[in-house]
């Protein structure tokens, strides 16, 4: 190999070291965010007497998730929605 092919191989090397840094990155604050995202509605779930919890569901919209646990009373289910923006802030929603 002479010196022009060495060259390429280290442009190579620092490019893919950028590339694997930044989705390392990236997939690290996906997965903390994740986290405090399950944290908080877990939190939301302990204002409820367990006995009456029949699951929950989220779903990420643009820059904001929203979602309902589920509460089952009577043998109906009843949804109580919620909406986490972007601050990770829970907020209820009205029916």
């Amino acid at each position: 190999m002479n010196i022009k092919h060495y060259k390429y191989f280290y442009i190579g090397a620092i490019v893919g070291g950028i590339v694997t840094i930044t989705y390392a990155l990236n997939k690290n604050r996906n997965y903390n965010i994740e986290k405090i995202i399950q944290t908080k509605i877990n939190n939301a779930k302990m204002t409820f007497n367990n006995n009456e919890i029949y699951g929950h569901w989220i779903m990420k919209k643009s820059n904001y998730w929203v979602g309902a646990i589920n509460i089952k009373k009577d043998e109906q289910i009843i949804e109580h929605p919620f909406v986490i923006n972007n601050k990770h802030q829970l907020s209820w929603q009205e029916d």
